[in-house]
């Protein structure tokens, strides 16, 4: 068994990484801690959860590492995760996924391993969800909106507190309609015109498509993703390579079948579905 399984950024200092390697210990620890929040929240479908929020661990490793390496102070995390949008995590046999699920786990990543960006995630008051209520176990920072954020809602409001100014905002797998597009750009004012927002701010749009996955789990080439948004995106690649090469240990997992279709794939994988603007 390895002595370490993962690494999480927790900051940049000089132009240096700052991580930790995750131990064994500290990984079984944090599933467990999962794993009763959870049986106190509900006891509905438990193992589809407790599996599947396990299993989100490492993309919301793979995240926090991104906001961390890009050196964002405070990011603006708009969830999309609601309970009656995904009655199940995981498919019947407990294999796939659903998608745009995982990225939730990034803020709780961010606070358990107390790295340096500040993440503040924006619920309704009165929310409740599996999510909602793992990152309230693990002390996130929540702050009240006006409601769940559907892309391109100028109406959609967030209520920090005061002299809070945020770097970036990150939209967390928001469903767009088939075949509709959004400008970047006027998403990007209608957060910026509520005053919160530092000049040249960041807009990450990150969204997992369902098809890409399946196709990716069958070990078919990466296909091409639908338009989301239109703009000007910034070049990251450098940084995906990287969380790509040093976030996941390849060599910790039993299972050849997840090397080879999605550890290796990774860096691409991440190019893929998220967009800086």
């Amino acid at each position: 068994m390895h002595e370490t399984l993962n690494n999480v950024v927790t900051g940049m200092v000089d132009g240096e990484v700052q991580s930790l390697l995750i131990g064994h210990q500290s990984d079984i620890d944090l599933k467990a801690r999962l794993r009763n929040t959870i049986k106190g929240y509900t006891n509905i479908k438990v193992t589809d959860k407790v599996i599947a929020t396990e299993r989100h661990i490492p993309v919301g490793l793979m995240l926090n590492n991104l906001i961390n390496l890009r050196e964002y102070e405070n990011v603006l995390f708009i969830p999309s995760f609601r309970n009656n949008k995904f009655p199940t995590m995981m498919d019947a046999n407990y294999v796939v996924q659903e998608s745009n699920i995982s990225q939730h786990m990034m803020p709780i990543i961010n606070k358990h391993f107390n790295a340096t960006t500040n993440v503040y995630v924006a619920y309704p008051e009165g929310h409740t969800s599996v999510y909602h209520d793992l990152m309230l176990e693990f002390g996130v920072n929540i702050i009240p909106s006006n409601g769940m954020y559907s892309m391109g809602d100028d109406s959609y409001t967030v209520t920090p507190p005061a002299g809070l100014s945020f770097d970036c905002i990150y939209l967390a797998g928001h469903d767009i309609a088939d075949g509709v597009t959004f400008s970047a750009e006027d998403i990007k004012e209608d957060f910026n015109s509520q005053s919160f927002c530092v000049d040249g701010f960041d807009l990450i749009d990150d969204y997992q498509d369902h098809n890409l996955r399946l196709e990716v789990h069958r070990g078919n080439p990466i296909p091409d993703v639908p338009e989301r948004l239109t703009g000007t995106t910034k070049n990251v690649d450098d940084v995906f390579e990287y969380i790509g090469n040093n976030s996941i240990r390849n060599d910790g997992f039993e299972s050849e079948q997840f090397k080879s279709t999605v550890i290796n794939k990774m860096a691409t994988l991440l190019k893929t579905a998220i967009r800086i603007y």
